[in-house]
């Protein structure tokens, strides 16, 4: 079930972090993040030269409280298939998402081509896609092996200024 509170502070948490995170890792420096003004829209927009090129979804998985991911799947809360399924809320830019542990010491994220993928050809009255049923809910499901840990770390590669753009 949905909680204001629980949002409002899970949400600040991982903005916060992600910043962070963004600001710091090499790979990223050609790129900058800001959050859109429209607090139902996606958490930040993503710019290279003053171009809104790519979005960015954050969430805080509060059952994940261990370092290593301990589910074969992951659920994907259903109010976030709009940032994949609805122009008005991804503005024709891919969008990343981006899922940290309840303390923040790891994430993982998701390309926008495997999200909109397993939201291709479905909707959310019909369900076409995979789903698991959790508290009388249907969450869209998404197998693990489709999501890049450590994304956002600094690994010792060369940075690529269209790597943000690939992972889109």
């Amino acid at each position: 079930m949905f909680s204001e509170r629980d949002h409002s502070e899970c949400d600040a948490r991982a903005k916060e972090k992600l910043k962070e995170l963004f600001v710091n890792c090499e790979k990223y420096k050609s790129f900058t993040i800001s959050e859109p003004s429209d607090p139902f829209t996606v958490d930040f927009y993503v710019f290279r030269s003053g171009n809104h090129v790519a979005n960015l979804e954050v969430e805080v998985k509060r059952v994940w409280n261990t370092f290593d991911f301990p589910y074969k799947d992951i659920q994907i809360l259903p109010r976030k298939v709009k940032f994949w399924t609805d122009e008005k809320h991804h503005k024709n830019k891919p969008t990343m998402m981006v899922m940290f542990n309840e303390d923040l010491s790891n994430h993982f994220s998701v390309k926008s081509e495997v999200m909109e993928n397993l939201f291709k050809n479905s909707n959310t009255k019909t369900r076409k896609y995979d789903t698991m049923r959790s508290r009388g809910d249907l969450f869209p499901v998404l197998s693990i092996k489709l999501v890049d840990f450590g994304e956002f770390n600094n690994k010792n590669e060369t940075p690529e200024e269209e790597h943000l753009l690939s992972m889109m």
